[in-house]
């Protein structure tokens, strides 16, 4: 590996040497540098050193990228300076392709951007400065969505990762923009355009110290985003490309314990994402803890997480970076309901969950592009005569299957489950599942999850579908409800017409 002569090769003379620039946080020395990675791209990187940092005091340190289509953090505030109150050194870096460092975006591979990871890694071996433990740096990673995808990844390939904190980020992207087989439409147009809008095709960045630097994206990812648009889906090589770049195809390789912190009202990633990677973890024997708070990338219409998400993760990596333990991490799973109050159990939904049961037949018509938009619903009587139309929040048409409660405030917690059976005119339904407060039309955390399935007017055909988790509390005397449409504004919707007679069932975990 070749380093840059005027900032990784002098890495040890600066973590030593004062600060180049102020910087927020106390005595804490702050220096930029690049380093050229494997195939020679130079990866530009902030180093945070906290004071007492030395050759006789080695500290261990905590790599930070950033989400997508963003850049390094290059202040002492946030996460930044948490992590040097605690005593951590902390390198954060411009993804290759984004931000000032060069090459083109691969989308975490494992063939590019956790090689620049390693690389970091091997920089950071070479520090004495840096504490060890049994000949390795002592390394974990922090950061949320974009920067929690390579976290899982490098765990996979680089066995010096000791701890990982991945928040908002997720487990098997095929299922993350394309759940159910039906593209997350809104969402990946918000990232495709982002992404090719800050990875320009040159970096000029103001201060850029490799100069101006070819960027933009590799040439699969706007292939991918044409097939996917052009089929209403994901071909196969779109899939396997998503699957490689997805933690769920590496599982058993990822041996740092993991604490994942994830977003109840998060529609890109959400909370069975975080489900997926906790129990891919455990199966194989790797810690792993989960905490989901009201954030992510959707926001939070609620109360917010305060600071709890961040103690947490300062936590973690101070348990297994430098053998603090803290009671902040019992019991293994904490989630914030919409109230803003927090709970906790061994397990999502808690083992001595209530499960409510409801059943019933709907008959919905799927019209491509309809008047004013969305789908129509229709009842028992059939298409003949007028089609009642009853719209959802979203300006959605949909059928509603009611799930009875105490009458009491309810928490839904845990990820539901259905049980469909459909036939129908058509070759294919493209079907979307929310529970909803029927009262006043929430959709609970806003959560819709969408599913795609073959039909015909002869046989039925069944699928058992997992809801998006959630944590609501349902005001006394409100509603519960399944909501099940055959179109979503955030999702493509079937381009062909049809008429579905469905069968539904469906189960919803509360707190005893």
């Amino acid at each position: 590996m070749r380093i840059v002569p005027f900032t990784a090769l002098a890495l040890v003379a600066a973590l030593a040497a004062p600060a180049l620039a102020p910087a927020a946080q106390a005595d804490a020395s702050v220096t930029t540098g690049v380093l050229n990675s494997f195939d020679g791209t130079p990866i530009v990187y902030t180093l945070f050193l906290p004071a007492g940092a030395s050759a006789d005091h080695p500290v261990p340190a905590v790599l930070m990228t950033h989400g997508w289509a963003g850049s390094r953090q290059t202040g002492t505030g946030g996460m930044v300076g948490r992590l040097l109150d605690a005593g951590f050194a902390v390198v954060t870096w411009d993804s290759r392709g984004f931000g000032q460092s060069g090459g083109f975006i691969e989308l975490d591979s494992p063939a590019y951007e956790v090689r620049d990871a390693s690389a970091l890694v091997d920089m950071l071996a070479a520090s004495p400065l840096i504490a060890q433990r049994d000949g390795d740096p002592l390394v974990g990673m922090a950061g949320g969505s974009y920067a929690g995808g390579i976290q899982l990844l490098t765990a996979a390939f680089d066995s010096r990762i000791d701890a990982i904190v991945p928040d908002i980020t997720w487990n098997d992207l095929r299922q993350s923009l394309g759940p159910g087989g039906v593209p997350k439409e809104a969402w990946i147009a918000v990232l495709f355009g982002s992404g090719a809008a800050t990875g320009e095709a040159y970096g000029l960045e103001p201060g850029n110290p490799t100069g101006p630097q070819a960027q933009g994206y590799d040439i699969n990812l706007p292939l991918w985003y044409a097939e996917v648009h052009a089929v209403n889906g994901l071909t196969p090589d779109v899939s396997e490309g998503l699957r490689e770049r997805s933690a769920a195809a590496w599982m058993s390789h990822i041996r740092a314990p993991a604490l994942f912190t994830q977003g109840l009202p998060d529609t890109l990633f959400n909370a069975n994402e975080a489900m997926a990677n906790v129990q891919g973890l455990l199966a194989h024997g790797t810690p792993a803890e989960l905490m989901l708070y009201c954030g992510g990338h959707a926001g939070c219409p609620y109360a917010g997480p305060g600071s709890r998400v961040d103690d947490a993760t300062v936590a973690w990596l101070s348990l297994w970076l430098k053998g603090e333990p803290s009671g902040l991490l019992w019991p293994p799973v904490q989630w914030e309901d919409n109230t803003g109050a927090w709970h906790g159990a061994l397990s999502w939904p808690p083992h001595d969950a209530a499960w409510l049961h409801a059943a019933g037949s709907l008959q919905l018509v799927s019209v491509p592009a309809p008047v004013g938009g969305g789908s129509y619903s229709i009842g028992a009587g059939g298409v003949s005569g007028a089609i009642p139309q009853v719209t959802d929040a979203q300006g959605v048409a949909s059928g509603l299957v009611p799930i009875a409660t105490s009458g009491n405030a309810t928490e839904v917690s845990g990820i539901g489950k259905v049980h469909l059976s459909v036939t129908g005119i058509g070759t294919e339904a493209f079907l979307f599942f929310r529970l909803v407060d029927a009262t006043d039309g929430t959709v609970l955390d806003g959560q819709t999850q969408a599913f795609r399935m073959p039909v015909s007017p002869f046989s039925a055909s069944v699928a058992d579908v997992d809801l998006v988790g959630v944590d609501y509390v349902l005001p006394a005397g409100h509603q519960l409800a399944l909501q099940v449409s055959t179109s979503d504004l955030a999702h493509a919707v079937n381009r062909e017409p049809g008429v579905y007679d469905v069968s539904v069932s469906v189960d919803v975990p509360t707190s005893a």
